[in-house]
């Protein structure tokens, strides 16, 4: 059964929301509940209170790279992109704003963009697996 798997799902939900009640400004709170209910298939709630947390903390680079993934997922690349840059200039040092960058120009299937965007975070970053990962999955792409 999904309970023996993964526990009491009902009871999870209930104190994630209690934590939320006890820390209304704790943005890792929301955040833990933001992973809960993204795992169970919410998208949209988990949105809510993803932008929850974002006005709590708006510097939250936490916050600004699940949303870019969260749009990203939801094919709406616009608003992820907004997200990664937005991510970019609160930490410029970051290899994550590129990479998300590079995974939305490959959802796009801008494939040359997401080599480059993939470059400049290899270039921060060159131990990641999943960018050189990411910079080979589009590479194979461009015909």
């Amino acid at each position: 059964t999904v309970e023996e798997q993964y526990g009491n799902l009902e009871t999870a939900e209930q104190l994630y929301k209690r934590s939320i009640e006890l820390g209304p400004n704790d943005t890792n709170a929301r955040m833990q509940y933001v992973s809960f209910l993204m795992w169970s298939s919410r998208p949209l709630e988990a949105r809510e209170h993803m932008l929850e947390a974002l006005a709590l903390d708006p510097l939250s680079t936490d916050v600004h790279n699940m949303l870019a993934v969260h749009y990203s997922v939801m094919n709406d690349y616009d608003e992820a992109q907004r997200y990664a840059i937005r991510l970019r200039e609160i930490n410029a040092a970051s290899p994550v704003s590129y990479y998300r960058e590079a995974e939305i120009e490959y959802g796009r299937g801008n494939f040359a963009n997401a080599i480059l965007m993939g470059m400049q975070a290899l270039e921060a970053d060159p131990d990641d697996p999943e960018i050189a990962m990411l910079i080979g999955e589009a590479g194979k792409n461009i015909q």
